[in-house]
């Protein structure tokens, strides 16, 4: 089922590398990352922690990656960005129930919380209620912007390739900046194959 959603601008999508990696806000995402070994001892975590392990979990390096957000966190425990993606570094382990323990600590409540939700749910085995989450976030995008990314993650994760890159292509016509990490996002490596894919690597100047 096709559903009406709306999304921020999509600002121009950087190059990338082959490597799977979640999404950082500029905060984290445009430092260049250091060595874990070379990072500071202070008391509180800067930009180069994070973005050290962030590269980690770009480079499938979850339990490392772990490692470096937890002693983030230990150290500025209300830093949310830090928080969500330490919920994906859990995910890609395999940790759903830690995943899913972080996502409580965010909140949850927001539509890309739900999302990411129903994708962990689906990941557990629990199709029914994370089809349950999707049907809502459907509801509630009658109402309110939700991102045709967020929802096409799931259609992914449900194994219905069309719908999800119709909602992509959606997405690329609202100009939602989620779109940057299409080629490098390993959530989008069962799409890779299909020409639809490929035409919309090569439009947001990614191939």
């Amino acid at each position: 089922m096709r559903v009406s959603v709306h999304s921020p601008h999509l600002t121009t999508p950087p190059s990338g590398g082959e490597a799977c990696h979640v999404w950082l806000p500029p905060v984290v995402a445009d430092v260049r990352p250091r060595a874990p070994e070379r990072l500071p001892d202070r008391g509180r975590a800067g930009p180069l922690d994070r973005a050290g392990a962030q590269a980690q979990t770009r480079d499938r390096e979850y339990p490392r990656a772990i490692e470096e957000f937890t002693r983030t966190l230990d150290l500025e425990l209300g830093f949310t960005p830090t928080r969500r993606v330490l919920l994906w570094a859990y995910f890609y382990s395999g940790r759903y129930g830690d995943a899913l323990a972080e996502l409580d600590k965010i909140g949850g409540k927001e539509p890309d919380d739900v999302a990411d939700r129903a994708r962990i749910l689906l990941a557990s085995g629990d199709r029914a209620a994370a089809t349950g989450l999707l049907r809502e976030l459907e509801d509630r995008s009658t109402t309110q912007p939700i991102s045709p990314v967020s929802l096409a993650g799931i259609y992914v994760a449900l194994g219905d390739k069309e719908e999800a890159l119709a909602l992509l292509e959606r997405a690329y016509a609202e100009r939602d900046f989620r779109l940057r990490n299409l080629k490098t996002d390993c959530d989008w490596d069962p799409l890779h194959s299909d020409p639809r894919f490929q035409r919309l690597l090569r439009q947001v100047n990614l191939e």
